[in-house]
């Protein structure tokens, strides 16, 4: 076998010892030997990736922050009005699980497009989201092909030629964030990606700025800043990020508890998705 041949046997071996809600499960290996190719199989994500979901609805900044942290739907009467987006959440549990493993693995190009969607049917609504799966995880940092990670993704030291860290994959994290909140890519207005690269090199990221009016809003930026750290050593491990979301998670949920309340009485029921 190859160098190349070697690794791929070595990712798709580790790729079927993965077993996480919220990391893909590879289904199938397809090898054609006579022209050395292969095609790894994984199930079939109708509703596409979490970019296209975001492009279906017109989410307003309060529904946005539900799609980063909360894991609830409510009933209204006879109404199932669904926010069970747990987009961020269930990214932060896959990464931790990633990064926790022993040795630790890293993703190395995490993205909205790069995140697959899966919903399922119970009874006669389409009303829960099963779950947000990292669509390949990158075992080897490098490919035949060059570098796995996408340029506005990418940290200050990989960009200068350092290996893919952990590290790396937080700094990527608080873009995926970035894009739910805004519904933006990484650097947006700046077409020439030279130039992207030396907005990051020289730290010229986009202004956070908290809004004192919503505990929810204020988390968040918060946990990007902490996510865009110049310095690896300060930015937050993968666990840290969850336990901030599941932070948010609840402060969300009380959110949605009072603002129902008083207009619905005991009509209305929060429920914690499972």
């Amino acid at each position: 076998l190859t160098v190349v041949s070697k690794r791929f046997e070595k990712e798709i071996e580790i790729l079927r010892k993965l077993k996480h809600p919220n990391i893909i499960s590879l289904m199938a290996v397809v090898k054609k030997t006579e022209r050395e190719r292969a095609w790894l199989i994984f199930p079939w994500a109708s509703h596409g990736n979490v970019k296209q979901f975001l492009k279906t609805g017109n989410w307003e900044i309060p529904e946005r922050v539900a799609l980063v942290s909360c894991g609830f739907f409510f009933r209204i009467g006879a109404l199932l009005s669904v926010h069970s987006c747990r987009i961020i959440e269930d990214v932060s549990r896959g990464l931790s699980f990633l990064h926790t493993q022993n040795p630790p693995i890293c993703h190395g190009d995490l993205k909205s497009v790069s995140l697959i969607w899966f919903c399922y049917s119970t009874g006669h609504l389409n009303h829960s989201i099963q779950s947000l799966i990292s669509s390949m995880s990158s075992f080897a940092m490098h490919t035949a092909s060059g570098p796995t990670w996408t340029t506005r993704w990418a940290s200050p030291g990989i960009l200068r030629g350092e290996k893919t860290r952990l590290t790396s994959d937080i700094w990527a994290r608080g873009w995926v964030c970035w894009e739910i909140i805004t519904d933006h890519m990484p650097f947006h207005q700046v077409s020439n990606d030279s130039n992207v690269v030396l907005r990051i090199i020289r730290g010229e990221l986009p202004p956070v700025s908290s809004n004192k009016k919503s505990a929810q809003l204020r988390t968040m930026c918060t946990m990007l800043v902490g996510c865009w750290q110049k310095k690896p050593r300060r930015r937050p491990t993968a666990t840290e990020c969850l336990e901030v979301i599941e932070q948010l998670v609840r402060i969300t949920a009380e959110h949605i508890e009072s603002r129902l309340t008083p207009r619905f009485g005991n009509s209305h029921r929060l429920v914690r998705q499972k």
